[in-house]
């Protein structure tokens, strides 16, 4: 497993865990998660002052 080299977008937090961040495409992966479990997640977009802090997307890849 990686982490995620892309940069952060958004920022979301899931029930018992802190906030995390994540880029694009994994906020439509926990967003399907979410949605598919009936549990609401509240994807919050990064201002542009946050993007340019040098974040990067918190998920993890699975590699083959």
């Amino acid at each position: 497993m990686n982490e995620c080299k892309n940069p952060a977008a958004y920022r979301y937090t899931w029930a018992g865990r802190d906030e995390a961040r994540c880029c694009i495409e994994h906020a439509h992966q926990i967003a399907g998660v979410a949605n598919a479990m009936g549990y609401h997640v509240q994807m919050i977009p990064l201002t542009i002052d946050e993007m340019l802090a040098d974040d990067q997307c918190t998920s993890i890849e699975e590699t083959p």
